[in-house]
C-alpha cells in the first residue's frame, strides 16, 4: 500500500477486496494493514517534500501554474484537515492532496497525517467490511448464492496457499 503513493497504478482497493474475499474473518486486520501502509507512503512523500520543497518545483515546474493546482491549494488552505480527510476517503488519487498539504503553510504535518490516517482507515474498513459480507449481500440481491460462490472462494484460497 505504501508503494501506491509512488506508483499510481497499484490497485490498493483491488488488493484489499481480494485479500478479504480469501480471508473474510480477517477483514479488519487486512483493512488496517493496508491503511497503515498507505499512511506510511504518504508520510514518506510528505517528509521528502518537507525536507526539500524545491524538489517539486524543480521536477514539475508547470504544475504550479495550472488552475487545478490553484483550486486544490485553495481547498487545503480553506478547509485544511477536512479537505485532506475527504481526499483520503474519496476515489481520487491521494498524491495531489499529500503534495498540496505538505507544501501548505496553514496545515501542520500532524494534521496532514491525522487526516490521511482517519480517512484511509474509514475507507479501507468500509471496503473490507463490505467485501467480507459480499456473499451474503449477493445472495440477498439474488445475484449469486453461497453455493455458487463457495467453489470460487475455495479456489482462491488454494491459489493463495499454493507454493
Amino acid at each position: 500500500a505504501a508503494i501506491d503513493l509512488f506508483i499510481v497504478v497499484v490497485p490498493t482497493d483491488l488488493f484489499l477486496v481480494s485479500a478479504v474475499y480469501v480471508r473474510p474473518k480477517r477483514w479488519l486486520a487486512i483493512a488496517l494493514t493496508i491503511a497503515f501502509g498507505s499512511v506510511l507512503g504518504c508520510a514518506v512523500l510528505a517528509l521528502v517534500i518537507d525536507y526539500d520543497q524545491e524538489i517539486i518545483h524543480r521536477t514539475f515546474p508547470e504544475i504550479f501554474k495550472s488552475e487545478n493546482w490553484t483550486y486544490a491549494e485553495g481547498l487545503i488552505e480553506k478547509y485544511g484537515f477536512y479537505a485532506i480527510f475527504f481526499g483520503a476517503v474519496g476515489p481520487l488519487p491521494l498524491q495531489p492532496f499529500v503534495l498540496v498539504g505538505a507544501l501548505s503553510t496553514k496545515l501542520s504535518m500532524t494534521s496532514l497525517m491525522l487526516g490521511i490516517l482517519l480517512g484511509r482507515v474509514l475507507k479501507f474498513c468500509l471496503f473490507a467490511w463490505l467485501a467480507s459480507r459480499s456473499p451474503q449481500l449477493l445472495e440477498k440481491l439474488k445475484i449469486a448464492s453461497p453455493a455458487e460462490l463457495k467453489p470460487l472462494q475455495e479456489q482462491a484460497v488454494k491459489n493463495i496457499d499454493a507454493p
